[in-house]
């Protein structure tokens, strides 16, 4: 990770300590090189944000050194040239190499104080940038975990809800759905085939059309008192098929709650209980 400190790369040390001195005014801290290989030791071990760099210098040139650094566009760090060598195929490898700005010696400390403050603000916008990056990366990933599990889960339920429609569609007993006032909303196949009515003449409807009218008032009332309660009930009914004929049937009906509590549906699941109480008769 990259610090504040600016690298400033010389053989001359009249220059570089003059540069030093005018960046410590404006409060900068600076790291001192005689030459492009000590130069790249500190740029390893600091990291610096912005390096001033010469080029013409024994041991390792500044060309030399900005093929070693190997700057990229993304980079955060910065380098401004400031040499007194250097034509216009020198100035153009330099820029070719990654390099944001190209001053000459004699400099004016000003112009390149200025190339400094601008140099720096583009590399703290640009970790700004990057950090801004990271935390929407980090963010999306865990967005897209958080997706992946959520899809997993509802794989998981609808796989849940299949099976418990296939066992409630091949149950051997009845199996009725009914809204908050009554009103049928789902029967299975079973019930068809021991009413005789079919799915699409009762949905809407209300469990009274199986009524024979020999059952006491008082039983409905006290089922309808035990279900909107919140209670389970359980009991047997005489009722009447759609062809007339009667048949005995034993109940247990349920009210389902939502997600805050409240009633929303009431579940009915019945079985044929005709021949059990004509054969003990």
């Amino acid at each position: 990770m990259l610090n504040n400190n600016i690298l400033i790369i010389d053989d001359e040390p009249i220059i570089s300590e003059s540069i030093q001195k005018d960046l410590s005014k404006e409060g900068y801290k600076t790291l001192l090189a005689m030459n492009g290989n000590e130069g790249l030791d500190i740029f390893k071990k600091e990291q610096p944000i912005l390096i001033i760099l010469d080029l013409k210098m024994p041991v390792m040139s500044g060309v030399e050194f900005l093929k070693h650094i190997k700057l990229k566009p993304s980079d955060p760090c910065s380098v401004i040239v400031l040499s007194g060598h250097g034509d216009d195929e020198d100035i153009k490898e330099c820029f070719d190499l990654g390099v944001s700005s190209f001053l000459r010696k004699p400099y004016n400390p000003y112009v390149l104080m200025g190339m400094v403050r601008s140099s720096i603000e583009l590399s703290k916008y640009h970790r700004h940038l990057e950090i801004m990056v990271e935390e929407r990366t980090i963010e999306l990933k865990n967005i897209n975990r958080k997706l992946l599990n959520e899809i997993d889960e509802r794989k998981q339920a609808e796989k849940q809800l299949r099976i418990l429609s296939q066992a409630v569609e091949q149950s051997p007993g009845t199996v009725l759905i009914t809204d908050t006032k009554g009103n049928i909303e789902y029967v299975n196949p079973m019930f068809t085939k021991l009413t005789g009515y079919t799915y699409e003449e009762v949905i809407g409807k209300n469990p009274r059309i199986l009524k024979s009218g020999k059952q006491p008032t008082f039983v409905y009332k006290q089922l309808w008192d035990a279900i909107t309660a919140g209670n389970k009930w359980r009991g047997r009914f005489y009722n009447r098929k759609k062809n007339g004929e009667l048949y005995w049937e034993f109940q247990s009906i349920s009210p389902v709650k939502d997600d805050n509590g409240v009633i929303a549906h009431f579940v009915a699941v019945k079985v044929d209980d005709t021949k059990r109480i004509t054969a003990e008769a």
